[in-house]
């Protein structure tokens, strides 16, 4: 499911991220979930789980969290550390859970790291109960990159960073409905500059901003000016700028 792991097991990586290993943190996942305004006692799910953190979040708000990670160094962790009983090693495309159970689900920073985003977001309405709120934030491409057409960029098995409008329409064919969007660029910005002055190898940015930014950087030269988020565009020599977004959507 996931493309490299490598950048998260850095400890500069660590050192700056924190325990979240996203843009934002937890003072936007407490944000996010104060939109989606889920009952007490909601079931929720949190998807690439990774530390728990999220999980710990959801158990302290009073809801019923559930955690899933492809990884089994990160559920042993979890288990260790936070006892949690409901963690499983699992992958986002093949989610062990029945039909129309959970009131959400959370997916941090995750989903463009899949294979097959649109069919983890059917995975995602099949075991969501009808009106149950998807919180997603995941890095987002401005427009389309036209200038990455070297056949190592078209050798990428998972998908490409996307524009805020696919996004929406993914959403739209898994049967949700969007509630509301908000760009947090500005978090996603100053973690990626702060991880460049922690010392973290530009390659594996790029690899963790996504795979055609990936792409860009082996096949073009990069600036040393170049903004952490920005890579250079060969044709229009202009910067194509990243950002960071925040999707809350309902089940239809």
């Amino acid at each position: 499911m996931f493309a490299t792991t490598s950048i998260y097991s850095q400890t500069g990586f660590q050192r700056v991220a924190g325990t979240t290993w996203r843009p934002g943190g937890v003072t936007l996942t407490r944000h996010a979930l104060a939109l989606c305004d889920f009952p007490p006692n909601a079931c929720l799910l949190d998807v690439g789980c990774g530390t728990g953190e999220t999980v710990q979040i959801l158990y302290e708000a009073g809801f019923f969290p559930l955690g899933i990670d492809l990884h089994p160094c990160f559920i042993k962790s979890m288990l260790h550390q936070h006892h949690f009983p409901c963690l499983l090693q699992a992958d986002a495309h093949a989610i062990p859970i029945k039909n129309d159970v959970l009131d959400g689900i959370v997916c941090q920073c995750m989903l463009s790291l899949c294979s097959l985003p649109q069919d983890v977001l059917r995975h995602f309405s099949r075991i969501m109960k009808p009106e149950g709120r998807l919180l997603l934030t995941d890095i987002f491409v401005q427009h389309t990159l036209t200038d990455c057409t070297s056949p190592a960029s078209q050798s990428f098995s998972r998908n490409e960073l996307q524009t805020p409008e696919v996004v929406a329409n993914l959403l739209t064919q898994a049967g949700f409905r969007i509630h509301s969007f908000e760009d947090h660029t500005a978090s996603l910005r100053e973690l990626a500059a702060r991880l460049v002055w922690s010392g973290i190898p530009r390659q594996e940015l790029y690899q963790w901003l996504g795979s055609r930014m990936a792409s860009c950087a082996q096949t073009h030269t990069i600036p040393k000016s170049t903004h952490a988020c920005d890579i250079l565009n060969k044709e229009e020599k202009r910067p194509v700028p990243y950002g960071y977004g925040l999707w809350i959507a309902e089940k239809l």
